[in-house]
């Protein structure tokens, strides 16, 4: 049975009186992008404030010049640093890409205090918001990866102290963290909701929702969705998906739909995430069992 994960995509898809259902979610192509926000400042005990640094938005605004040509629709955390990543992105977007978000000014709808320099009113989604409370389980892996470089390992800090958070569910409970599925399911909720609402969508269309997020969202994501390159879920280490992301990496996620209500395929859509050059198949199945999970957890459920 097809899982309704949501009733509509607002802003995105609208029905239209000159449109009948026929002409609706038929060959369809949607790219998802999820990234970190760029570089942002850093708080007293090293974790990250709620601001980019100037290396940060020169570094949006850089993405911002390199997007590809289209028509593109910006989601952000409620976290300034997120807002700011993808609103200097679409400010600086060349003339043929289209940003659907509206202007302030358009939308007729005041700045919130601190966010003057921004243009767009930007889109803010729970799902995108950072994990909740993971800094004591962030230090106590950050703590285990610098004893490790001590003793002579050649990775990277982060990509070590991601690696722990991966391995030790353990330890994540006994501190109040979530766990890796937790820390994936508001993404794959997204996902989800964003896959099912292609279908209002009209046929021939081809968008890219540009999601800002935090670290370490990412990665738990992507190792409870994908397909790996033997057959198997997910993944061991993280240097198979190239290491932990750096501010501004992220994935894309390929959504086509074709046929409407095809019986080979009850989703009606396929899904390939792609990462620094990588491609693996989503597995739908387990992209919505923690999706439907998250929906559980806020007192709702899929149709």
């Amino acid at each position: 049975m097809r899982e309704n994960m949501a009733p509509a995509m607002e802003d995105v898809a609208s029905r239209s009186t000159e449109h009948g259902p026929e002409d609706y979610g038929k060959n369809v192509h949607m790219t998802l992008t999820f990234m970190r926000h760029e570089e942002p400042g850093k708080t007293p005990d090293g974790m990250s404030a709620d601001y980019l640094t100037e290396t940060g938005k020169l570094n949006a605004a850089v993405r911002g010049f390199n997007l590809d040509a289209g028509i593109k629709k910006l989601f952000s955390s409620p976290k300034k640093r997120a807002k700011q990543t993808v609103d200097i992105m679409g400010q600086n977007a060349y003339s043929d890409v289209e940003i659907m978000n509206k202007t302030f000014e358009q939308a007729e709808t005041e700045r919130p205090e601190g966010e003057k320099e921004n243009k767009f009113n930007v889109r803010e989604v729970p799902e995108l918001d950072t994990a909740p409370n993971i800094g004591p389980l962030w230090k106590e892996a950050a703590a285990h990866a610098k004893e490790l470089i001590k003793g002579g390992d050649k990775h990277r800090e982060i990509d070590l102290t991601l690696q722990y958070i991966l391995e030790h569910p353990d330890r994540a409970k006994e501190l109040g963290a979530p766990s890796t599925e937790e820390i994936a399911a508001p993404l794959a909720y997204r996902v989800a909701y964003e896959a099912q609402m292609s279908d209002k969508l009209l046929n021939n269309s081809d968008v890219e929702l540009i999601h800002g997020t935090h670290g370490p969202k990412l990665e738990p994501f992507i190792r409870e969705v994908i397909v790996n390159k033997a057959g198997e879920p997910g993944f061991k280490h993280v240097d198979e998906i190239g290491g932990a992301f750096d501010p501004g990496e992220g994935f894309g996620i390929e959504l086509r739909r074709n046929d409407k209500d095809s019986p080979d395929n009850p989703n009606n859509y396929e899904l390939e995430l792609k990462v620094r050059g990588m491609s693996f198949k989503v597995d739908v199945t387990r992209l919505l069992e923690p999706a439907k999970k998250y929906l559980a957890s806020r007192g709702e459920k899929a149709k």
